[in-house]
């Protein structure tokens, strides 16, 4: 089988969200944690607790294998459970069939929702009634859109075709091997195209520029097929999970899988039980960590020679005090005698200038 490690694609999301809002509708946020960079979990209770676990750019599902969570939030949780406290769900519901979705709350001061970006690196929003940005875990800047606070959200431009509606019209003009040419023109992944070639029974290198009408007839009800997919399963390899679908996969045959109650179930097991790599930063990344790094560094010896001389001057002056102290008042009580300035100056062995001591030390 040897299947690469699987992140969650749109049509993924379509029946994760189908079951957030079954689950999560009028439910109360109780807690939000940043267990790790990008990994969150949202704390609900309806009925007793429910916990969505997001991966930003991986996955997101309702979880029931827990970690421990962080004595102190993180930043950005802090501001969603200061924004969202006791927020109640008011609908769930996936953006342009992309991956992309969004949970929207009444708060007891506002109306906000939160916006969950999973292509990529991810992102989480956090967005006002009028879909003004207050928070981004990421701030990012695009052509078309920006992220960050005070911008309105923008979801990303898109102009392929929705695979549930799709017609043999959006086959026209296709050229190539077929699922590279489906992917240019239908908003779903390669791995679920393979798919519908599959249940299509065409081959999935066929040329796409020779299709016939019943082929395109039989891509159309194999697409749209997907939409009533209903028995979520994980197959397995060696014992060990190998991939995940909301149903079984022609394209699979008899590869050996298990069957779960729900889509969630299924993502949890193939994520929680699956080899994970260590994420490997891009070179510049580390070269401007690194630059951050000596940048902080230079500040810091800066600052500790800045303290160094200050606290120099300080014990040079606190040594002083007393002298100046003595001068003062010796000058005072000559000033009771009437002394004059030039007496004054001679018997305290300092320069007087109409009437004020002149004393280096």
């Amino acid at each position: 089988m040897l299947i690469e490690m699987q992140t969650m694609s749109n049509l993924d999301y379509y029946f994760v969200c189908r079951e957030l809002s079954a689950s999560l509708e009028d439910a109360f946020l109780n807690k939000v944690y940043e267990l790790r960079p990008g990994v969150l979990r949202l704390k609900f209770h309806k009925k007793g607790e429910i916990n969505l676990l997001a991966e930003l750019g991986s996955c997101v599902y309702l979880a029931t294998k827990l970690e421990e969570p962080p004595k102190t939030p993180s930043h950005f949780a802090s501001i969603l459970r200061k924004k969202l406290d006791n927020a109640v769900v008011t609908a769930v519901e996936q953006l342009n069939f992309d991956r992309l979705f969004r949970i929207r709350f009444r708060a007891p001061s506002a109306e906000y929702s939160l916006v969950f970006e999973m292509f990529g690196k991810g992102n989480l929003l956090l967005c006002a009634a009028d879909d003004t940005i207050v928070s981004a875990y990421r701030q990012e800047e695009f052509a078309a859109r920006s992220l960050k606070a005070k911008q309105k959200y923008l979801t990303p431009p898109s102009n392929k075709a929705n695979p549930f509606e799709a017609a043999q019209r959006d086959f026209e003009g296709l050229s190539g091997k077929l699922v590279s040419a489906l992917s240019k023109k239908i908003n779903l992944s390669p791995f679920y195209l393979e798919e519908a070639c599959a249940r299509a029974g065409i081959a999935f290198d066929s040329d796409a520029s020779k299709l016939s009408a019943e082929q395109k007839t039989r891509l159309v009800a194999s697409l749209a097929s997907f939409s009533s997919d209903s028995v979520p399963v994980v197959y397995c390899e060696e014992g060990k999970p190998a991939a995940f679908a909301p149903s079984k996969l022609a394209k699979l045959g008899t590869a050996p899988c298990v069957e779960f109650g729900s889509f969630s179930q299924a993502v949890e097991e193939y994520f929680s039980s699956a080899p994970r790599e260590a994420p490997v930063a891009h070179e510049k990344e580390i070269a401007s960590l690194k630059h951050a790094l000596a940048q902080q560094e230079k500040a810091l010896v800066e600052g500790e020679e800045e303290e160094k001389a200050l606290r120099e001057n300080a014990a040079l002056l606190e040594g002083k005090l007393h002298r100046v102290q003595e001068l003062i008042d010796s000058f005072a009580a000559l000033k009771k005698k009437r002394k004059s300035d030039a007496e004054i100056a001679r018997e305290l062995g300092v320069e007087v200038k109409q009437g004020k001591i002149v004393a280096e030390f």
